[in-house]
C-alpha cells in the first residue's frame, strides 16, 4: 500500500472517491439509478487499487533480470544504438530487448542490474527522428533510464508511454541522476500502458521471443 501511496496515482483516486461521495448524494436524493452509477465508481477504484498493486519478490542471481511483467516481442542485434540515444560512443555489440508489458502488473519497473543511474531522459512527443528505430508518433512520451551497471557497462531502459497531458504527468520517478541502484530496484511508475525496450552489452540470453517475463524472477542474460 506505501508503494501505491506514493506513485502519483492518489490523484486518479481522490477524483473518483469524489465522484462516488457525489453519486452517493444523488442516489440518496434520487434512489436506485444513481446508486447504479455509485456502485461503478466504487468498482473503478478497486480496479485502479487491484491494477496499482504491489507484489515484492525474490530477485534472480544471473546478470541482468527482467525489469518488468510482459511479453518479449523482438529481440534485436543491434551494430549502432536507435538515434533515440545521443552523446555514447560504444556503439557496437548491443542487443535490444523488446518487452510489451503485461495487462496485470503492467506499471512498475525495476532495475535489470546494479549500478549507478547516469541519466534519466524525458523525450516528449514529436521530438524523435523520424528515422529513429522507434515509431514517431505524437502521442506518446519515451523515458529513458541509463544505468552504468557494476561491470562499467551502460544499460538502458527506454519506456514507451501513452502521451498524458502536456505536462507529461504520466509517470512516477523513484531515483535520480547519479544515484546508486541494487539489482531489482524500483525505478518507476508509469501511469498508462507501455512498451518497454531493454538495451545492454550483448551477451548469452537466457530468453526468447514470445517468452512470458516475471519482474526480478527472470533471467535475460
Amino acid at each position: 500500500m506505501k508503494i501505491l501511496l506514493n506513485s502519483g496515482v492518489m490523484t486518479y483516486i481522490n477524483l473518483l472517491f469524489f465522484l462516488s461521495l457525489l453519486f452517493s448524494l444523488f442516489a440518496s436524493i434520487l434512489g436506485f439509478i444513481f446508486f447504479i452509477f455509485f456502485t461503478i465508481t466504487f468498482l473503478c477504484i478497486y480496479g485502479t487499487v487491484y491494477l496499482f498493486r504491489y507484489e515484492d519478490r525474490i530477485i534472480n542471481n544471473g546478470d541482468l533480470v527482467s525489469p518488468s511483467d510482459g511479453n518479449v516481442i523482438n529481440i534485436i542485434n543491434m551494430e549502432i544504438l536507435p538515434d533515440i540515444i545521443t552523446n555514447y560512443k560504444d556503439y557496437n555489440n548491443y542487443t535490444c530487448v523488446v518487452i510489451k508489458s503485461s495487462f496485470n502488473n503492467t506499471y512498475f519497473k525495476h532495475a535489470p542490474c546494479g549500478g549507478v543511474i547516469q541519466e534519466i531522459k524525458i523525450l516528449p512527443p514529436k521530438t524523435i527522428d523520424k528515422k529513429s528505430n522507434f515509431t514517431h508518433s505524437s502521442y506518446k512520451t519515451y523515458i529513458i533510464i541509463e544505468i552504468l551497471n557494476n561491470k562499467k557497462e551502460n544499460v538502458f531502459l527506454i519506456m514507451e508511454v501513452i502521451f498524458a497531458d502536456q505536462n507529461h504527468n504520466c509517470y512516477y520517478l523513484y531515483v535520480e541522476k547519479d544515484m546508486e541502484v541494487v539489482k531489482g530496484q524500483l525505478l518507476i511508475c508509469l501511469h498508462f500502458y507501455s512498451k518497454l525496450f531493454l538495451l545492454f552489452p550483448t551477451q548469452v540470453l537466457q530468453v526468447q521471443n514470445n517468452q512470458s517475463l516475471l519482474y526480478k524472477e527472470t533471467c535475460i542474460v
